[in-house]
């Protein structure tokens, strides 16, 4: 497959699937900094930060069962990232004029999250000793 077969097929993918990353992104990042939980400093979240929440972990608002087309949705949304995520590298190796630099940025992109993670983790179990 060419190179413009490639962008074609990654542009529609991630524009079908861009609104509903974006979703899982802001209620991600809002339960990541606990505003969907009370707090003994009196602070509630709404019922809309409550509801948003639930559909982001469990696939419903707090209000009812999960949804089966949702987690359908949500899968098709994985598997369309993945699926975009992979011809966006396929690409950027085949259209960069130094490929050593995309492969430092994939192992950077990988090497700093996961040392962040350990790091705090090493903290955490420095601190309960």
């Amino acid at each position: 497959m060419d190179l413009r077969a490639l962008r074609t097929i990654h542009t529609y993918v991630s524009c079908a699937f861009a609104p509903l990353l974006i979703f899982f992104v802001i209620t991600g990042t809002g339960q990541v900094l606990g505003l969907h939980e009370p707090k003994k400093s009196g602070y509630q979240p709404s019922r809309l930060v409550m509801d948003l929440s639930a559909i982001h972990t469990k696939g419903t608002s707090t209000a009812r069962k999960g949804s089966g087309p949702f987690r359908i949705l949500v899968l098709a949304m994985a598997l369309g990232f993945l699926c975009t995520t992979i011809l966006g590298v396929i690409m950027a190796l085949k259209a960069a004029k130094h490929p050593w630099v995309v492969w430092l940025c994939l192992i950077l992109g990988a090497a700093i999250p996961w040392s962040v993670i350990l790091y705090g983790r090493a903290v955490w179990i420095h601190s309960v000793r």
